[in-house]
């Protein structure tokens, strides 16, 4: 008996599989295909992407090796992916820096900030940079255009560069219109941050205990 109930629920299983399976044949195939031809893209995606990686790291490596670098990035076309072509300028302007060519990193860390496909973390380190070299080397900087780039990455929280951008944001406004107030308030974000390095965080307070003193005086004979 109990043979005989296997034997029928074995029957009425594969005649529910071949419901099934009629009722089911052309999306099954279909997935199957669709599997196997997704398969074969991603697996030619990555190797074309992997070849176009490795052709423009190597047409890097050819500029770096010019006699004409880091000069040669500067209005070079770079027809790179975002990130290699960020990396190919910061490592380009870090050697003229290397070199005692302020005015050359200066272009290519400008060249850097205005470009609005880099990823954010190299586009915001270019902007600290260029802030820094601009104070550095030019008597007429235009403060709000440094400080217009420097809110970028003040109003990111999640920037590595934050305490950064405060901390400059904070001297331009003292060295433009010594604003203390604004300049006080900029080092108060800065440290609200949390995890910074002892370093920063003693330049955070040397700064605030300046500008504080600073800030007296100026109200006192005003």
């Amino acid at each position: 008996m109990a043979d005989l109930l296997q034997e029928v629920d074995d029957v009425m299983r594969q005649e529910r599989m071949e419901k099934f399976w009629q009722e089911n044949k052309f999306y099954i195939i279909g997935f199957v295909i669709g599997t196997i031809v997704l398969t074969g893209l991603l697996s030619a995606y990555r190797s074309w992407d992997f070849s176009v990686k490795e052709e423009q790291t190597a047409a890097i490596i050819n500029m770096m090796d010019d006699d004409a670098y880091p000069e040669n990035v500067v209005d070079a076309e770079l027809d790179f992916r975002d990130g290699l072509r960020g990396i190919a300028i910061m490592q380009a302007a870090a050697t003229a820096l290397g070199q005692n060519k302020q005015d050359v990193a200066l272009k290519l860390y400008e060249r850097a900030v205005t470009d609005s496909g880099l990823p954010a973390h190299i586009r915001q380190g270019a902007i600290i940079a260029s802030a820094n070299l601009n104070l550095d080397l030019k008597e007429d900087v235009d403060g709000k255009i440094l400080l217009q780039n420097l809110q970028t990455v003040t109003q990111d929280k999640y920037s590595p560069w934050q305490a950064h951008a405060h901390i400059l944001s904070a001297v331009i406004q003292v060295h433009q219109s010594e604003d203390y107030a604004a300049a006080l308030t900029h080092l108060d974000n800065a440290a609200k941050i949390e995890g910074l390095p002892a370093s920063l965080q003693e330049r955070i307070a040397a700064l605030k205990h300046l500008y504080t003193m600073k800030s007296h005086t100026t109200s006192e004979t005003g």
